[in-house]
């Protein structure tokens, strides 16, 4: 990877355009320097932040911050760099998030932060993408690091590997892990770790099954209350000791349910013996009882009594057919009366109606009026009755087909003259159609730019979600931060506290005899005592780990505000981009959406999201004009639809004036046909009207007949079919009102008529019925007598009254034969009571003390109760005890191996983790980074020799820490001098930082050699020269110049004054009052257009 040329503005403390070509200055070693404060890092800054969109190390914080205080508030803050990854040349620009000034009123709104990742192809450069998640990928993918990786291979940063020299075994460990893959190793410790954990789970879930089992042994036991039984002892370490323990405490309870249920079983026999006895004595006082009971019964209901109870109720069973043939003679003889009554009522109607006289009790219905004769007027009077309406509808007919005819004849004339009518608003329709369509033509479509308006005010809407979403995650971002810093300013204070007290840990470890590790000296008169105030590896360990967990909450916070300022910067682009559409859809040659001459300039996403008025007033403006244009095709739409009607409703009205003309011309034809039916129809009436007098030869019958001159046909049908002038007499209305006068005269006539032969019909069936029930009743009376006579004579007596005296009615009968019935049970239940020779001796016996027995039998079934629920009590406790043995037997056989399971996983993780046997307390992950830092120190070694002459080189060290620190990745000092290793921190500074600076080229090497081993043709060394003697830096200075072999560039930032003489090619950063600037020089000269 090669830098090629660095661009920025308004970033860190360079408020105007710097422009740095690393080619122009590249003579293999670059010199950055400038007085401390000015900005030197913040070009490396600058590189990282094009790269990557944040900046390395400690000073990721001021991510926020990354635009300059010394800037124009309008100036916007870009970093450009082109750099080259073999034969790729690559271009990014990126902008932070920053707030500026509003375009209208006060205040300022938030620019999102972009990126944009260009590609030289083909002779020019070619947009590869502009998402700032996608950017960042295909960058890391690229250079194949991210940006911890990148800080610390190109970058190497001020003082951070001075640290990384001194620090703890653990603190090295989180570089490392930065910089190298060990994901999969951690993953295997999280494995075990998590695997243990699940089978400590198990083996405590069946550790806790047992105990729930043990827990009802324990609760049985206690509730038996008995010393003599074994105690149920045991714990979590014996507890393969159960079952025999359970079989040791079944036995002894297995003696006591025994004896406890023979006691119950000889309790029971002596309760049921003594409830015998209670049975007995009941039994035989029952007995007694019955025996009283049986003489009372007799004496109750005597032998004669029941006797005469049998002949009463013989004697009323006797009778009981006389009496009811009586009751049927009296019925009969008052139904014969009503049929009477009633012949002579019906009779006397009939006669009223017809004027006939009343029939006598020998004459009948067909006597008095026959049926055929009435039958014969009624049909003929109704075949006239039907008919008459058919002579009116022939009238009607007529004058119908006049109307029609003269109605017809006048819709001819009209529809001639809507003809023309209908043909002049043709034309006029035809007119207006002309006029619509060059109106709607003369105005622009407007849709499409109103349809882009509303999607960009939908989007706008979201905006203060996203804008709340990187507020609340900038709060979350600095409260997290910080946490970190006090967190970490705790774990170095706790550092220092302890290095303070350090001689005293030395001290505990001292013995009479043995060397001083610090002075060599075997006496030790007065060694050091600890503070009481002094931390302990415990204490440091744990703020050290709230410090990592801290990180770890800011990391994360930074990762979601980097998330939310994303969405953010992607919904504004959406925006914009439907702010796009608005100006792109606006037809040509129409003024911009908002009414100003640069549509571009008048809808910019970034001022609509405090200010949207611009995109309300283009909103208005392209509504007016939608508006406009829907009006014109609206009437465009009418006079259409105008000049469709009107074109139809010509050709209707031709239609409709050659329809007229058919109708006027079928009326004409209907009309002839009428006045032949009306006279068709006067002919058939005076038909029926002669029919009707013929049917009158029968006997003359009241209000039956015609009136005078109904029956005159002669003058209803010479007015309807007369002369030859008849057709002439029906055009005239008046004659055919007179016509229908009498038609109507003549129908009324045949309803009174008919009405009054309906009324004679209904007499004569009322008479007819009433002689049938009169004859009928007759008959039935004179065979009730008859049959009754009959009675009296085989029952022996003489009449009615004689047999009345003897007789019950239903309901005494019934009692009293129920009286008898229930005396012969009685009677019977007695008698055989006292045969029964049981029931003799029982009354002959002394009577027994049944309440003295009872008393008895209650005290022997108390007693059998008590002894069955000890039995019960013992024997429920053996079986819970015997039901448990085997399920704790099976959960013991269940839980051994999986507690043996356990506790070998729990060793496997410690040793993982780095604990328990672990000799050297290493993790996994420790010991796969030890192999890279072992590379890393042998690489180190390789510049480290050359730079001390031989006299230093770094040694990996394995050596078991103090306390419960853990190791595997220590570094010592071997000295060439003395023989001796020594602690990295008894090095002075200038031979720190040799370490340091040789220790980050290593650690470069490798880095680049495990991400694939690409390439590093620029490198930066950042600050630590200042530490040297004039000998040492000039080895140092050898150092890098044998980096520049391959044609790599060499940075070196730093303000050492005899570096500017040693390195030509230089950055100079200075800094004013108003902010730094860069002024590049080559061999001594400044480069033109340097700022």
């Amino acid at each position: 990877m090669r830098l090629h040329t660095l661009r920025l503005e308004a970033f860190g403390p360079f408020p105007d355009r710097v422009d740095v070509d690393f080619d122009e200055l590249d003579q293999g070693i670059l010199l950055v320097n400038g007085p401390t404060g000015s900005g030197k890092s913040s070009l490396l800054d600058a590189v990282a932040f094009a790269l990557f969109g944040d900046v390395p190390g400690s000073r990721r914080s001021l991510r926020n911050a990354l635009r300059s205080h010394h800037a124009a508030p309008e100036t916007a803050p870009w970093v450009e760099l082109e750099f080259s990854v073999g034969p790729e040349r690559w271009r990014v620009r990126r902008a932070p998030a920053w707030d500026a000034p509003k375009r209208r009123g006060s205040g300022t709104t938030t620019r999102p932060a972009s990126v944009r990742l260009e590609q030289w192809r083909e002779g020019q450069w070619h947009l590869v993408s502009s998402r700032i998640d996608e950017a960042a990928d295909m960058v890391t993918d690229t250079l194949g690091m991210g940006l911890e990786q990148f800080a610390q291979v190109v970058l190497l940063p001020q003082g951070e590997f001075a640290q990384f020299l001194r620090a703890k075994p653990e603190d090295r460990r989180a570089l490392l892990e930065r910089l190298f893959d060990v994901a999969r190793f951690d993953a295997v410790e999280r494995w075990f770790a998590e695997t243990k954990n699940e089978r400590l789970r198990a083996s405590e879930a069946s550790l806790e099954h047992i105990r729930g089992h043990m827990t009802v042994v324990t609760d049985t036991l206690t509730r038996l209350d008995d010393d003599e039984l074994p105690p149920a002892v045991w714990s979590d370490e014996n507890v393969a000791d159960l079952p025999e323990v359970l079989r040791t405490l079944l036995a002894a309870l297995r003696g006591r349910r025994d004896d406890a249920g023979t006691r119950a079983a000889e309790a029971a026999a002596a309760a049921n013996q003594a409830e015998r006895a209670v049975e007995r004595a009941g039994a035989l006082l029952a007995l007694r009882e019955a025996h009283e009971r049986a003489r009372t019964d007799l004496d109750s209901w005597p032998a004669e009594t029941v006797t005469q109870m049998k002949n009463d109720a013989d004697a009323a069973d006797h009778v009981a057919g006389v009496l009811r043939l009586a009751q049927r003679s009296g019925r009969a003889d008052k139904q014969l009366e009503q049929a009477r009554a009633r012949r002579i009522e019906t009779a006397g109607a009939l006669a009223e109606i017809t004027g006939l006289e009343a029939p006598g009790e020998r004459h009948d219905a067909d006597a008095v009026l026959p049926a055929e004769a009435l039958k014969a007027r009624s049909q003929a009077l109704q075949a006239l009755q039907l008919h008459l309406p058919r002579a009116l509808r022939a009238l009607d007919d007529v004058a119908a087909a006049r109307r029609h005819a003269s109605a017809a004849e006048q819709k001819a004339v009209a529809t001639r003259e809507t003809v023309g009518t209908a043909k002049e608003e043709g034309e006029r329709a035809d007119e207006a159609v002309v006029v619509a369509e060059e109106t709607l033509s003369s105005l622009p479509d407007v849709r499409g730019a109103l349809n882009a308006v509303h999607a960009a005010r939908r989007i706008l809407q979201e905006v203060p979600a996203h804008s709340r979403a990187v507020t609340t995650a900038t709060e979350a971002r600095d409260a997290a931060v910080a946490t970190f810093t006090e967190r970490e300013h705790d774990a170095v204070a706790l550092r220092l506290a302890r290095l303070a007290g350090i001689s005293a840990e030395i001290a505990t470890d001292l013995t009479p005899g043995n060397p001083c590790p610090v002075c060599g000296s075997c006496e030790h008169p007065n060694p050091a005592t600890a503070s009481p105030q002094a931390p302990g590896p415990q204490a440091i360990e744990a703020a050290e780990r709230a410090a990592r967990d801290a990180d770890e909450k800011r990391r994360r916070a930074e990762a979601t505000l980097a998330g939310a300022e994303q969405a953010w910067a992607s919904h504004l682009a959406h925006l914009q981009a439907r702010l796009d559409d608005v100006v792109a859809a606006v037809p040509d040659g129409e003024t911009s959406p908002a009414g100003s001459d640069d549509p571009a300039e008048a809808l910019v996403a970034a001022d609509l999201v405090d200010d949207d008025s611009a995109l309300r007033q283009t909103e208005r403006d392209l509504n007016d004009r939608a508006q406009r244009r829907e009006e014109a095709a609206a009437t465009l739409e009418k006079a259409r639809s105008a000049q469709t009607r009107a074109h139809r409703g010509i050709a209707t009205a031709e239609k409709d004036a050659a329809a007229a003309v058919a109708r006027r011309d079928g009326a004409k034809e209907a009309l002839a046909a009428a006045l032949q039916h009306l006279a068709e129809a006067e002919s058939s009436t005076l038909q029926f009207v002669s029919d009707y007098t013929d049917s009158n030869n029968s006997p003359v019958l009241r209000g039956t007949t015609l009136p005078e001159g109904a029956t005159d046909g002669t003058s209803v049908v010479a007015t309807a079919t007369g002369d030859d002038d008849a057709a002439q007499n029906l055009a005239d209305e008046e004659h055919e009102e007179a016509v229908r006068t009498r038609v109507q005269q003549l129908a009324r006539s045949v309803d009174d008529a008919r009405r009054q032969l309906t009324a004679i019909d209904r007499a004569r069936d009322a008479f007819a019925r009433a002689d049938a029930t009169f004859r009928t009743a007759a008959t039935q009376s004179e065979s009730a007598h008859a049959e009754l006579s009959d009675e009296l004579v085989a029952k022996g007596y003489d009449d009615v009254e004689a047999a009345s005296a003897v007789a019950l009615d239903e309901d005494e009968l019934t009692s009293l034969r129920a009286t008898w019935q229930h005396a012969i049970e009685v009677r019977a239940a007695a008698g055989a009571t006292l045969a029964d020779d049981t029931v003799v001796s029982a009354a002959h016996s002394p009577a027994p003390d049944p309440a003295r027995l009872r008393r008895r039998a209650d005290i022997y079934a108390r007693r059998a109760n008590e002894s069955s629920t000890e039995a019960s009590r013992w024997a429920r406790a053996y079986e819970i005890l015997d039901s448990m043995r085997d399920r704790i037997a099976d959960a013991v056989r269940e839980h051994l191996p999986v507690a043996q399971a356990a506790r070998e996983m729990s060793d496997l993780a410690s040793t993982f983790s780095g604990i328990g046997e672990n000799t050297h307390r290493m993790r996994l992950t420790s010991y796969v980074l030890a192999a890279h830092l072992e590379t890393v120190t042998a690489m180190a070694n390789e510049r480290l020799h050359h730079m001390t002459d031989g006299r230093y080189q770094l040694k990996y060290t394995d050596e078991r820490a103090k306390g419960t620190a853990r190791s595997g990745l220590g570094l010592v000092v071997v000295d060439a001098w003395t023989g001796r290793s020594r602690d990295t921190a008894t090095l002075s500074g200038g031979e720190a930082f040799m370490a340091s600076l040789a220790l980050a080229l290593g650690l470069g090497d490798a880095v680049r050699a495990d991400s694939g081993g690409m390439e590093l043709h620029t490198l930066f060394v950042d600050e630590g020269f200042g530490s040297l003697d004039q000998d040492t830096l000039e080895q140092v200075m050898e150092v890098l110049d044998g980096l520049r072999e391959g044609g790599r560039l060499v940075g070196v930032v730093s303000h050492v004054t005899e570096l500017r003489a040693r390195i030509p090619s230089q950055i100079e950063v200075r800094k004013t009052s108003e902010g730094s600037t860069v002024h590049p020089i080559v061999s001594g000269f400044a480069v033109s257009g340097a700022v």
